[in-house]
């Protein structure tokens, strides 16, 4: 039985020795694959491993990276939000401690939960989506109640306590300088 392969854009099988479809005669990823080569994430071309771009469709390739490369990227964004998320909890403990449940203490256990899972995961390599969202989630929420909680302390009682919020705004600025390299990881 010979080999088929799949067409990425209509979902075609084309015999193995076919380099476009013969169905929508869109071009066909190579079944060839060598260890000095890297495929294209956009059209799965087989491109020689020198190829900054994909020599089919034009896109940007990712160099291939082992899951040790992967960890290593995804340390700092895990460890900002494993350092943030600390931080909330242990302002939601002191919260609970004084009886001053307030909706701030909701919404840091809240950020703190998401953002230990999603430091979790990514510290482990393991990227999907929920990882991304709760990361994305522990930015969010941990950057709108500190900041608002500092920015309320400062303006209704001229005190200045710790800016946490820096700490969610780095960990956003590493989330989206990582975003394309997170999505394709992903995909």
């Amino acid at each position: 039985m010979s080999e088929s392969v799949k067409c990425p854009r209509c979902g075609f099988e084309a015999p193995s020795t076919a380099s476009f479809c013969s169905s929508c005669g869109a071009r066909l990823p190579s079944l060839i694959k060598t260890a000095e080569s890297i495929p294209c994430h956009k059209c799965g071309y087989s491109n020689p491993a020198t190829a900054s771009f994909c020599s089919s469709c034009g896109a940007k390739l990712w160099p291939k990276l082992t899951p040790a490369e992967v960890k290593g990227r995804l340390e700092g964004l895990s460890l900002l939000l494993a350092a943030s998320s600390a931080y909330l909890m242990i302002s939601s403990v002191n919260a609970i401690l004084q009886a001053n449940f307030s909706l701030f203490a909701v919404l840091y256990v809240a950020s703190a939960l998401c953002g230990l899972y999603a430091a979790y995961k990514l510290y482990k390599g393991d990227i999907r989506r929920r990882a991304l969202i709760a990361a994305v989630a522990t930015v969010f929420i941990g950057f709108g109640s500190t900041f608002t909680f500092f920015f309320l302390l400062v303006t209704l009682a001229g005190v200045v306590l710790s800016p946490a919020w820096v700490l969610f705004l780095t960990a956003g600025w590493k989330l989206w300088k990582d975003r394309l390299f997170l999505v394709k990881m992903t995909s």
